[in-house]
């Protein structure tokens, strides 16, 4: 049985390492043409499936961003603003304009590499994946490599969203359903809706909870998906984390 003062040397050793939050190496450099490795085929819908489906009318903002503006500015390829609340628990909110078609949106947020946790590790994988034409389902597994190896499970849902019997716009969530118990708790929303062909706005809130929590590397998760659809769009290389970290002095622990 372990003594008492190793127990406690254990413990400090574990949060020392999550309060060294996700500070990486330096960026790896990721060519955008290798974050997506397979084609993007959009599940197709019928106005009868299409009636069954999400409607944009039942649909309200979930974000308190304010001062928004109504389009974003002529050259932009992604505006965006985030915000940070923490309470029991680390709330970021953002929104985006993003010039993308709602087809490579769909691909992107099936995609590893872009809507996993890449401000965190690169060792992210998809499985159990299930597409039919009113839903999306897949888990995205990560491992995050400290002095101990941190285990990730976020479960996606995916479901269009329709006017009129067009689709128009995604809505999306991912809940943590495994993985190391010092993340307690992860909730992600994220509602895509066109404005006009290739060109979207974008919410989403996502809620981490920890032993400790940090904002900025919380934040990190918002900001980098954000960087991406605009390094995309741009179509220059995007930033992306390595999968190796080093601790640092800061004494809150990160969570994606």
């Amino acid at each position: 049985m372990l003594s008492k003062t190793l127990f406690l040397a254990i413990t400090t050793v574990a949060a020392a390492v999550l309060s060294a939050g996700c500070a990486t190496t330096s960026p790896v450099v990721v060519p955008v043409e290798s974050l997506r490795t397979e084609p993007v085929v959009v599940p197709e819908t019928t106005s009868e499936t299409a009636e069954a489906g999400i409607q944009k009318s039942s649909l309200s903002s979930f974000t308190t961003l304010v001062q928004w503006p109504d389009r974003p500015p002529e050259n932009d390829c992604a505006s965006f603003v985030v915000k940070n609340e923490v309470n029991d628990g680390v709330l970021i909110e953002g929104r985006a304009y993003v010039r993308r078609t709602l087809d490579d949106i769909y691909g992107d947020i099936i995609t590893p590499d872009i809507i996993g946790p890449v401000h965190m590790t690169r060792e992210i994988t998809r499985d159990a994946f299930e597409e039919t034409p009113l839903k999306t389902t897949f888990v995205l597994h990560s491992r995050i490599k400290y002095i101990i190896t941190l285990d990730l499970d976020l479960t996606w849902t995916i479901e269009p969203v329709f006017e009129n019997g067009k689709r128009v716009g995604y809505y999306a969530t991912a809940e943590k359903t495994g993985g190391t118990g010092q993340i307690k708790q992860i909730s992600n929303k994220l509602q895509i809706l066109e404005i006009e062909p290739g060109l979207v706005s974008a919410e989403i809130s996502s809620f981490n909870k920890a032993i400790m929590n940090k904002t900025e590397e919380s934040k990190a998760y918002v900001t980098m998906l954000f960087d991406v659809w605009s390094n995309i769009c741009h179509a220059t290389p995007a930033d992306a984390a390595d999968s190796t970290t080093e601790p640092t002095d800061e004494t809150d622990a990160s969570v994606p």
